[in-house]
């Protein structure tokens, strides 16, 4: 992972709304859920990708589309190829993978199981209910992939920035 989600406090205000993954040009970018194809063009130069998954939208960018509007995507089908032009992470090349349900942005990393680590107290014998923070969805996660399938769920690694 290249950058971690930060949104604003307020909606109007500078933050990241996604995360960034490293990656390589011209790697397949795949749906992280099945859904159907959104938007499949270019935004103020860069080439971007969105699924629409009933109430949730992922987008995808920098991605050349190998998909487009209307199509129907199964949960790790490619849908296009990741390039450099319009990388968050320049001269290196990052996807910038980002969730939204309805206008409120969330964490696409809760979507496969990056979340937070919790111990549990010496005392205890078994788990403790699971709860959840803001910004975590209840989604079985087996309907859920990683668009970088290189990536495979990290949180970090050589290529993370401080």
């Amino acid at each position: 992972m290249v950058e971690h989600f930060a949104p604003p406090s307020v909606a109007w205000q500078a933050g990241h709304r996604g995360v960034d993954l490293a990656g390589s040009p011209g790697q397949d970018v795949r749906a992280a859920a099945a859904g159907h194809i959104g938007f499949a063009g270019s935004i103020g130069g860069k080439p971007v990708v969105t699924v629409i998954h009933g109430g949730t939208r992922t987008t995808y960018e920098p991605v050349v589309a190998l998909a487009r509007r209307g199509q129907e995507v199964a949960a790790g089908e490619p849908i296009g190829r990741l390039v450099t032009v319009g990388s968050h992470c320049f001269p290196d090349t990052c996807l910038h993978w980002g969730l939204r349900e309805g206008e409120q942005y969330l964490d696409p990393l809760s979507l496969v199981g990056g979340t937070r680590v919790r111990l549990l107290p010496l005392w205890r014998t078994e788990p403790a209910p699971a709860s959840r923070t803001r910004g975590e969805r209840a989604t079985p996660l087996e309907h859920w992939r990683s668009p970088l399938a290189a990536w495979g769920g990290r949180r970090s690694g050589p290529q993370a920035r401080g």
